[in-house]
């Protein structure tokens, strides 16, 4: 019983990551994301910036996007909630997301 509550509370809370290139392919921001359900929806979203030739990870402190959703019979897939498919990059350093509750910018070191 215990183990399969184990697996059942790490497929709850797995974290995903998205990869979204500069459009002039100089800078990688990494999106580290998860959804965890308890009544609602909470969206927790990190940001990484990859150094060293792409072999490590920069957190970007303080740029974090967390958000609660009260739960409703629609799910709204994490991508949505951010807007990672529909991110505009104002420079190599600077990218804005259209969130659900407004703009989100992301600054690059």
């Amino acid at each position: 019983m215990i183990l399969v509550t184990y697996f059942l509370w790490n497929a709850t809370i797995d974290y995903h990551y998205s990869y979204i290139k500069s459009p002039e392919q100089t800078e990688t921001l990494i999106v580290k994301y998860r959804v965890t359900t308890l009544g609602e929806r909470s969206y927790s979203f990190d940001f990484y910036q990859k150094t060293f030739f792409g072999l490590f990870m920069k957190n970007l402190e303080g740029q974090d996007y967390f958000i609660l959703i009260q739960s409703s019979v629609d799910y709204t897939p994490p991508r949505e909630v951010l807007g990672t498919e529909y991110a505009n990059w104002i420079n190599e350093k600077e990218i804005l997301f259209n969130t659900v509750t407004g703009e989100k910018k992301v600054f690059l070191k």
